[in-house]
């Protein structure tokens, strides 16, 4: 039994998790490279390079209490800090149940009347009613500027920003906005598309700072932290193959984006890993057996074969003919793979079930390993976080697998909806006319009909008879 990858944060205490779990597989002579086997948690490389881009542009740090908060909002240079500007609006926004209120109110109001302005197309700009949140930003700037000039606000107008400190804010929050998109992309993100959203989230942050000079010093330090994290992808081979098993990426994204050396780099691994699944793989699954050829036309009409072509019956003179089978080489299988790409929407899972399992074997052994491997530990960490709810005190001698059994199914029932509607709908197919290739048994032969009828005849006087007695 081997072990296989591991998707953890980048705490210190998994690290050494991983080193003693390295020590353990050797101690029973099964190979196991803690560093290879690691697997680097996406959202949590993204947070750490974007939270140390929000260090570096303002004072203020995060906290996890709400209420626990720095009001001083002044820079070095003299200017004001508008990230604690903006939190410490929010701040005195909720601070109240009155304030809350009036807040609701004036984006009511604001949609009356319009006063929110219009989009691109003319039509007038409406805000949802609803309230702000601590340390999320907010794109809700003219409904704070309408709420801030309230005379019934003026203990908090000094929390009133200008023009360009709200310009200013816009343009730093398009920095972590980059990276939204490759976190929600997918619900449960898989290794086999991680690398290409790492790079172009890195190369999304470099055009960023390339059009807009200003927020080119905070996405440098971005990129800084991104790159440290990005070069430890290097030691994982996973990431390489996953990729290349994606049959809509292969070795197209390699190819497209990386220099000649890497590209080198990354078809010896993708190979030397086949070579090492080849070995385990029976002979018969790596055999391509060749079929003869059927005979066309052109055979003197005395032949069966001029016979089967004329009334259309050359399937009964189909003939496999015995034939030297010839063993698909690791070099031809991968150039055969490679040489296809299939459109981007296509389903890994379907590809290698169906078409691709049959024709790559041994590709097809390796993607049962890695394309299973999580992006994210995200989601396991959910899956466990209301551990505590199910492992109460009348219920601590709980196995851990049993544990581990009810947390995942526990999170799976949560990510269902209701449907309080199943089985009380009626279904569209239930509501399909019969069709008229249908068979219609009754109207088959009438002794059927006269059988039927006397059978329930039959039924209902003894029926009748039974009560009598009774």
């Amino acid at each position: 039994m081997q072990g296989g990858h591991w998707t953890l944060d980048n705490a210190a205490s998994n690290d050494t998790f991983m080193e003693s779990l390295e020590a353990l597989h050797n101690e029973r002579d099964i190979p196991f490279d803690a560093e290879d086997r690691r697997i680097m948690c996406f959202p949590h490389i993204v947070s750490i390079a974007t939270g140390h881009v929000i260090k570096s542009s303002t004072s203020n740090s995060y906290s996890d209490d709400p209420d626990d908060y720095n009001d001083t909002a002044q820079l070095p240079d003299g200017c004001r800090d508008v990230v604690v500007l903006c939190r410490n609006t929010v701040r005195a926004i909720r601070a109240s149940g009155q304030r809350i209120e009036r807040f609701e109110n004036t984006i009511e109001i604001c949609n009356e009347k319009q006063w929110f302005g219009a989009d691109k197309d003319g039509n007038p700009i409406t805000l949802k009613p609803l309230q702000l949140l601590r340390d999320v930003r907010t794109r809700w700037d003219s409904a704070v500027e309408h709420f801030l000039m309230n005379p019934l606000n003026k203990d908090i107008a000094h929390l009133r920003m200008t023009d360009e400190e709200w310009n200013q804010l816009e343009d730093f929050g398009a920095i972590p906005h980059v990276v939204q998109h490759g976190l929600c992309a997918e619900k449960l993100p898989t290794l086999a598309s991680s690398l290409p959203n790492f790079e172009m989230f890195m190369t999304a942050w470099e055009t960023l700072g390339a059009k807009h000079p200003p927020l080119k010093r905070y996405t440098e330090i971005g990129l800084k932290w991104a790159t440290k994290y990005y070069r430890r992808m290097d030691s994982t081979k996973a990431y390489v193959i996953a990729m290349f098993l994606n049959p809509s990426f292969r070795m197209a994204w390699i190819t497209s984006h990386w220099d000649e050396r890497y590209i080198q780099q990354a078809t010896r691994t993708i190979k030397e890993t086949m070579a090492k699944y080849r070995q385990r793989l029976p002979a018969s699954s790596t055999t391509v057996t060749n079929i003869a050829p059927l005979r066309g036309r052109g055979i003197p009409s005395s032949n069966p074969w001029a016979t089967a072509t004329k009334y259309n019956l050359s399937e009964m003179l189909q003939f496999h003919q015995p034939s030297q089978p010839s063993i698909r080489t690791v070099d031809e299988e991968f150039e055969t793979y490679v040489r296809e790409l299939s459109p981007p929407e296509t389903d890994m899972v379907l590809f290698w079930d169906m078409d691709g399992g049959k024709r790559f074997a041994t590709l097809y052994a390796m993607a049962l390993d890695y394309l299973p491997i999580q992006a994210s530990a995200v989601p396991c960490e959910r899956a466990f976080s209301s551990a505590s709810e199910t492992d109460t005190k009348r219920r601590n001698r709980l196995h851990s697998t049993l544990l581990e059994a009810l947390q995942i199914l526990k999170f799976s029932l949560k990510q269902q909806r209701l449907d309080f509607m199943q089985g009380l709908e009626t279904q569209e197919e239930d509501m399909l006319l019969p069709s008229e290739d249908a068979p219609d048994h009754l109207a088959a032969g009438g002794s059927s009909v006269d059988e039927l009828i006397c059978a329930l005849g039959d039924v209902d006087d003894s029926q009748t008879n039974l009560e009598t007695n009774v």
